[in-house]
């Protein structure tokens, strides 16, 4: 997502990286909220058709001046997918996209350890670090 802001930024204008919290911590339960990772560029956005286009594999808006496969963002979406998250594109404030990936919360047991699903079941947890 940040070498696609480093590609249709202008010179000059800011891309800013940013995480915000999701939900509140509860005490005791060794859970807190999840946290999404955002990447704001200035750049000149994307239609919401184009924005809804961008996660097809291969696709690339027709006024795109640069290399690539289109395989960058279908790949976050599929990672951050698998791991019980997901991706969006918004505009940005002021113009531009805003690229937010949106990571749930790790359900830790008291031991420390992540806690696993049973065979068949799917993971209930998610460590992105």
């Amino acid at each position: 997502m940040l070498s696609n802001a480093l590609r249709v930024t202008p010179p000059g204008t800011a891309i800013t990286p940013a995480t915000r919290r999701t939900g509140d911590e509860r005490s005791g339960g060794g859970r807190s909220g999840g946290v999404e990772l955002h990447v704001i560029d200035q750049g000149p956005g994307m239609s919401e058709s184009e924005r809804e286009r961008a996660f097809d594999r291969f696709w690339r808006a027709a006024d795109s001046y640069h290399e690539g496969t289109g395989l960058g963002l279908p790949i976050v979406r599929q990672l951050t997918r698998a791991g019980g998250g997901d991706v969006i594109l918004k505009v940005a404030p002021g113009g531009g996209l805003d690229a937010v990936v949106r990571l749930r919360p790790v359900v830790e047991q008291p031991t420390g350890t992540p806690r696993r699903a049973r065979s068949g079941q799917r993971e209930e947890w998610v460590s992105v670090f």
